[in-house]
Order: C-alpha cells, then structure tokens, then sequence
C-alpha cells in the first residue's frame, strides 16, 4: 500500500505534469514503487492522441479517483501522485479522504498560475486550453483546501453577540 499521496493542483499550463514527471519519473525512467494517474488520461486514445470531450468530465473524475484509489491499494507503490486541476475544495476532498482511509501521508502542492497570466497559461497548456477557460479556473480558485468546513455547519455563524462600543 502506497505510504505518501502527493496531490498537484494548479490552473491549465501551470507545470503539472512537469512536477509529477520530477516526482515519478519520465516515460524512460520511472521507479516501480511510484505511479502518478490524472483526469486528462481518460481523454488519450491508444495512439496517445487527446480528445477532450466536457460531456465526459464526470466520468473522467470517476475513473481518476477509482484509478488513484486502486493505486494506493497497490502493494509494491510507496508514492502515487494524483495531478488535476482541483480548482475546488469539492474536487480534491475525495482524494484528500481516500488517502486517509488508507492511511497515506498526504501532501498538497499548490502550482495556482506560477506568477503567468491567461494567455501564457494558454500557451504552455499541452492540451491547447484556451486562455478563457484558464480564466474561469483563476475565477473558481478556492486557496483554502484544507479547511473541513463540515465543522463550522453545526455552530452559529457568530457564537457570541456583538459587543457594544461606546465612542
């Protein structure tokens, strides 16, 4: 079983893949105890080709995380790498609890944009993303990923009441 998941997160051109190759090894040299897995992998063809299809994003999360999840159950792997955009705390959060269940060591690596804007973003995209829709990521951006915001749902928004100043 896998003892470290390490998730990358960052907008469309921000070195993703780049890390986890760091990390895991190229397609010449990859150790056998690491295994890295991402969304865009479900949109490759057997020639290696790519083509994105946004009717089959949900189904592409649901093999992403069922891929992770078999990766981390996988005896001989010591680190899986999981590298998605994760512009959402939503989006990370069941990776984040798969990794615990399982008992990994988790670690969080936040790429955002690199200091690059839209248009440069766009242009180191692999995938040829369009500098709008990077946009739309850098808008939907949650920072705080961390937080389990199921604890602030049960207490009031103010547990205690205002104070009163007098000027």
């Amino acid at each position: 079983m896998a003892d470290i998941l390490v998730l990358i997160r960052g907008l469309s051109g921000s070195g993703k893949t780049s890390l986890m190759e760091l990390i895991v090894g190229s397609s010449e040299y990859c150790p056998e105890d690491r295994a890295s897995v991402s969304v865009d992998e479900f949109f490759e063809n057997d020639e290696g080709g790519y083509q994105f299809d946004p009717t089959q994003l949900k189904a592409a999360h649901e093999w992403c995380l069922n891929t992770a999840t078999e990766l981390v159950k996988d005896e001989d792997l010591e680190v899986v790498v999981v590298h998605n955009v994760f512009s959402r705390k939503w989006e990370i959060d069941p990776y984040m609890e798969m990794g615990r269940e399982h008992g990994c060591t988790i670690h969080v690596v936040n790429l955002y944009d690199r200091g690059l804007n839209d248009a440069q973003l766009s242009k180191h995209s692999v995938h040829d993303v369009h500098p709008g829709i990077v946009q739309k990521q850098r808008k939907r951006w949650d920072k705080d990923v961390y937080r389990d915001k199921s604890r602030f749902h049960d207490s009031p928004r103010h547990p205690y009441p205002p104070r009163k100043f007098r000027y």
